[in-house]
């Protein structure tokens, strides 16, 4: 059966959005579009993101990296921080030290 961490919670019977080889595939500078779902808010549509920097914890054997959203054709490097962890092959996102859900994702 499928499963998704969401929020902290598992999700019997959902699909995973964003496989562990589409993570390790996504590079710094490229640009992705996600549809996101918080506690806070719930995208329309799919929000435009750049990659940022990759970074691996030794001690938490994760990886994780660092999504900037576009607007007006340009990254916005302030704010709270999107971040898309990998833990042991499981994509989770997110938005500071707040959880979130990713409905979506596509890239070019």
């Amino acid at each position: 059966m499928d499963k998704l961490h969401a929020m902290g919670r598992l999700i019997e019977g959902a699909k995973e959005v964003i496989t562990d080889e589409m993570f390790h595939a996504l590079k710094p500078g490229q640009r992705v579009w996600m549809g996101v779902s918080s506690s806070w808010a719930d995208s329309k549509g799919d929000i435009p993101f750049e990659v940022g920097r990759k970074s691996f914890s030794k001690k938490y054997n994760t990886n994780s990296l660092t999504l900037y959203p576009i607007k007006d054709g340009e990254p916005v490097k302030t704010g709270a921080k999107w971040t898309l962890y990998n833990r042991s092959g499981e994509v989770s996102l997110a938005h500071g030290d707040m959880g979130a859900v990713i409905k979506s994702f596509r890239t070019k």
